[in-house]
């Protein structure tokens, strides 16, 4: 659902098509573009320098939305800080709502960072902050929104844990399929 995913497409100015430059606060925010991406020619980099409070970002024009639907983001990012991802809900009478949905550690090699969300009522469009709020820089690139359908390969995820949340119990009173563990001197 993302325009220019991958921040290849310039615009007349010289910036990536689709794409802003946010952030708030006490803090100097400089954004780079392009700079090499994750296999690709081109990605965006935002950096903070004096950081007091605030956040910094690049994050795509919002993409419409269903009430209800599940859909899955990803993206790579390089960080040398760790950072968050945050959903930008536009909900039908014009006000946000924003949402943290992951939290991620700093990598020095490209990452794919991936979530699913189920889009709340009254929402009507989106985008995602995939940002940082400290000294440091976040480069993203590759991004990614579909809808889960039935027909999305695969359809759902299945745990693969069994008794994953320990409601079985097994004849000796333990969780069935777990077991207890441990080591050293305590």
């Amino acid at each position: 659902l993302i325009p220019n995913p991958s921040f290849e497409n310039t615009n007349t100015s010289g910036g990536p098509v689709s794409w802003n430059k946010g952030g708030y606060g006490t803090n100097t925010r400089i954004f780079s573009y392009p700079v090499v991406g994750n296999n690709s020619a081109k990605a965006g980099k935002v950096s903070i320098s004096n950081y007091s409070n605030g956040d910094a970002k690049w994050y795509f024009n919002d993409v419409s939305v269903k009430s209800g639907q599940k859909y899955q983001f990803s993206d790579y990012y390089l960080s040398d800080v760790p950072s968050i991802i945050d959903v930008r809900y536009k909900m039908t009478d014009g006000t946000y709502k924003y949402i943290d949905i992951a939290f991620l550690n700093t990598s020095s090699t490209y990452q794919k960072a991936t979530t699913q969300i189920t889009i709340p009522p009254n929402v009507i469009s989106l985008t995602i902050f995939h940002l940082i709020k400290t000294n440091g820089s976040l480069t993203v690139d590759n991004f990614s929104l579909n809808e889960i359908t039935s027909t999305t390969t695969p359809p759902s995820l299945t745990n693969m844990v069994s008794n994953g949340d320990f409601e079985t119990v097994n004849t000796n009173g333990l969780p069935l399929e777990w077991n207890k563990g441990g080591f050293g001197t305590n």
